[in-house]
């Protein structure tokens, strides 16, 4: 994810090549496991704040990284209600290309 093509953000939004992946199935695995397992609890917690650290620095932003983080969960869990990954009508490089864009809050 650090020296992914296209940067953090471009590497963990799209779903394509996660879903039903060996990551995928690892990470839904120890999700279950946190229920009642600190260690499983830790390590998601660890994995995430990496995720976000990674797309804060690509960013230069934490707040559009937890947004950026927030809308891939939506993502997945659209793919995991409906069956279907979002396709052409997500244009998520698009998306990233305009989140590179937005003007630093200058407020």
């Amino acid at each position: 994810m650090r020296t992914a093509p296209g940067g953090a953000l471009a590497y963990y939004l799209p779903l394509r090549d996660y879903i039903d992946s060996p990551l995928d199935r690892a990470t839904v695995s120890v999700g279950f496991l946190a229920h009642d397992h600190e260690r499983a609890r830790a390590l998601l917690a660890t994995m995430r704040s990496r995720y976000q650290e990674l797309i804060a620095a690509d960013l230069g932003d934490p707040l559009l990284a937890r947004v950026a983080l927030l809308l891939g969960d939506g993502l997945y869990y659209e793919t995991l209600t409906t069956g279907a990954v979002p396709g052409d009508e997500v244009d998520i490089l698009d998306f990233v290309n305009r989140l590179r864009a937005a003007p630093p809050d200058a407020g």
